[in-house]
């Protein structure tokens, strides 16, 4: 089948393409420079394109972005990773262009007020000219004195002992490693620190703007950060800094992301709302899919609630991280509620893996050898074509799929809004209780598992509320080539 085609995406290795190509560059001052990089946290949210663009070009005051940093892939094509954002760079710049001020629609910048560069020793005693340093930006400055005390021991480490010498050698490298793992540790400290270290001096100093920057991309799916993905936490962060009249616009874009990937759309419009009246012109097609989304979130809204009131069934999944809840929509999707029921009841899924996790985008489960082609024996009927469908919103449960009609047993659990699965793939169910397990699943996929990486394990599912009526789904026989996927 033609990925380009309309239908099913494909889902096996080796056939892997976006369905969604770069999306078109901001139209903006003309005498920007950009530079390739990629971007993103695997974001459908295509408003991140022209956003990440304002950002790039100064907007902010702190956090260097790159023009190719635009790039957004599709969720249909799950195997493919989306890049994360990217950190700056030993060679990029750390401070914003000028002294930080935005640009405005015709390119030119606008006076704000000058960032001090950070100090990085404590004032002498008496000295009645050093400039005044509360108590969180003190911690602060204590944890990069700490960093930087941390690379001249591991240099010391590296050019002080001979690989010649065997037990010396062990040694060392036993005490890189420590050192290492310390410096990691720190490393995510300081931009933690960085947040109190704002809101003590706002606007104030540009080496916490840029770490302020980072943190927020940590927390929303920097490979390599150590932090997982937490819009919640960046979405808590962004509302506290926007409240002290933060001038660094990086927090109204990642804020606004975190918002949407929690179905907080009002919230991701307000905070984006003001990226545009800083003087960008993003496409239309960005406010448009907020527009789109908040007028499906009314509707689900109401559905949400005759769920509640109808008690719709509810399953418990325990895996290696903790426990989820999900409950499952048996008005619109009957059939595949009823086998995933099913399938529960039988303990199939006991023992299966996430086989494939891209934080900030999705996770997919239930494949029982973790190579993302398994099945229960048999193909289920999509529901797709009933008018009471439910939309793809961040923490349904939706079916996996290569073909139309060849949902069996494998299932995803979405991080964020993904409008393109409407009309494609079933949606029969979203995760109540337990999101933040979802949210720790590391990056995984089938082909580092067959190099022996360690997916998480879904340990046990147990039915916690159902209707009074046998599961028993109308299902379809498979071809004989799809048969080994048993």
């Amino acid at each position: 089948m033609n990925l380009m085609s309309p239908g099913r995406p494909r889902f096996r290795s080796g056939r892997r393409q976006a369905l969604q190509r770069w999306l078109p560059a901001l139209k903006f001052a003309p005498a920007i420079k950009s530079a390739p990089a990629t971007f993103a946290p695997a974001l459908t949210f295509s408003f991140v394109v022209s956003v990440a663009l304002v950002v790039t070009f100064g907007l902010g005051c702190g956090g260097s972005m790159n023009v190719a940093e635009a790039a957004i892939a599709s969720w249909q094509s799950p195997e493919t990773p989306a890049a994360p954002p990217a950190a700056p760079q030993e060679n990029e710049p750390t401070t914003p262009p000028a002294t930080g001020a935005p640009a405005t629609s015709s390119g030119a910048a606008e006076s704000q007020p000058k960032q001090d560069p950070v100090p990085t020793e404590p004032a002498a005693a008496g000295d009645e000219t050093a400039p005044k340093i509360g108590p969180m930006v003190q911690q602060y400055l204590d944890k990069r004195k700490e960093l930087r005390n941390l690379d001249d021991q591991i240099n010391r480490q590296l050019t002080s002992v001979s690989p010649t010498a065997a037990a010396d050698y062990q040694e060392m490298v036993k005490q890189l490693n420590e050192l290492r793992a310390r410096k990691a540790a720190l490393a995510g400290e300081i931009l933690e620190a960085s947040v109190e270290a704002y809101l003590e001096a706002p606007n104030k100093y540009r080496e916490v703007n840029d770490d302020l920057t980072k943190y927020m991309r940590s927390l929303l799916g920097e490979q390599g950060s150590g932090t997982k993905f937490d819009p919640e936490k960046a979405r808590a962060s962004a509302e506290r800094l926007i409240s002290s009249g933060t001038k660094n616009l990086n927090i109204y874009f990642y804020g606004s992301y975190a918002a949407f990937c929690l179905n907080e759309f009002e919230v991701a419009r307000t905070w984006l709302q003001k990226l545009l009246d800083a003087g960008a012109k993003p496409e239309q097609t960005i406010l448009k899919q907020i527009e789109d989304a908040s007028g499906k979130w009314g509707r689900e809204l109401k559905l949400r609630e005759a769920d509640t009131a109808s008690q719709v069934p509810q399953v418990a999944i325990t895996t290696d991280l903790g426990e989820l809840v999900v409950e499952l929509y048996e008005n619109e999707a009957p059939n595949t509620v009823a086998n995933f029921i099913y399938l529960v009841e039988k303990k199939y899924y006991d023992g299966s893996f996430f086989y494939l996790s891209q934080p900030g985008r999705l996770v997919m489960a239930g494949c029982t050898k973790g190579d993302g082609r398994t099945n229960a024996g048999y193909y289920v009927p999509d529901e797709i074509d009933r008018p009471e469908i439910r939309h793809h919103f961040s923490g349904v449960l939706a079916m996996a799929a290569d073909e139309p009609n060849t949902g069996s047993a494998r299932f995803s659990i979405l991080q964020q809004p993904t409008p393109g699965g409407d009309g494609k793939l079933t949606v029969f169910g979203r995760v109540t209780s337990g999101m933040d397990v979802i949210y720790r699943v590391p990056a995984i996929k089938p082909t580092d598992i067959r190099l022996g990486a360690q997916p998480v394990k879904i340990i046990s599912m147990r039915v916690l509320r159902k209707q009074d009526h046998p599961y028993e789904p109308k299902t379809l026989p498979l071809p004989e080539e799809d048969k080994s996927g048993k």
